[in-house]
């Protein structure tokens, strides 16, 4: 997956270890409200996700899309 390419594979596994599976099941779901905050990486590992950002701008990923919240302080490995 293009998210992970980047990655050797000690990381790959090291962040295997660690990472929280999440899954939406119904088609136009909100994940996340105005107030939510998502503080994490995040990858979609099926189907698309469509995101509304603050200014009225849509960003689209599609499987193996990242997604990293430029507000919080992503860890590393």
């Amino acid at each position: 997956m293009k998210a992970f390419s980047n990655m050797t594979q000690s990381v790959r596994r090291a962040l295997c270890a660690v990472m929280l599976f999440s899954s939406v099941d119904c088609a136009g779901s909100v994940v996340l409200d105005n107030d939510d905050e998502l503080c994490r990486w995040s990858v979609v590992l099926n189907g698309h996700l469509e995101v509304l950002l603050p200014d009225g701008t849509r960003q689209h990923l599609h499987m193996g899309d990242r997604s990293v919240n430029q507000r919080c302080e992503i860890p590393t490995l």
